[in-house]
């Protein structure tokens, strides 16, 4: 796996978080049991919003991840849970936000 896929599965995970109201991947055993196109519309509404702010201003992926992440947290859903080494990307990710 390259690193731009792990960066985009980190952000995509973290997304997928939201749509389905808080459900991990690792709370599973890396099954989620959801799907996220079939959440609320006030949810995809939120998640749109996040996306048209973040095209218009950085399209920086980092930032990206830190809005989806921040959105998890303000909701209480928390975030996933990764091994180790992902654990890392994922500080480093937070770390290189230009908020």
């Amino acid at each position: 796996m390259g690193k731009s896929t792990q960066l985009r599965d980190i952000i995509y995970d973290e997304k997928n978080v939201f749509l389905n109201l808080g459900k991990k991947k690792s709370d599973n055993k890396a099954i989620r049991k959801s799907d996220g196109r079939m959440t609320y519309q006030p949810v995809m509404n939120e998640i749109l919003d996040i996306i048209i702010k973040w095209v218009g201003d950085s399209q920086n992926p980092f930032d990206l991840y830190r809005d989806f992440y921040e959105l998890n947290e303000k909701h209480n859903y928390g975030n996933e849970v990764y091994d180790h080494s992902t654990q890392n990307v994922v500080k480093a990710m937070l770390s290189l936000t230009t908020k």
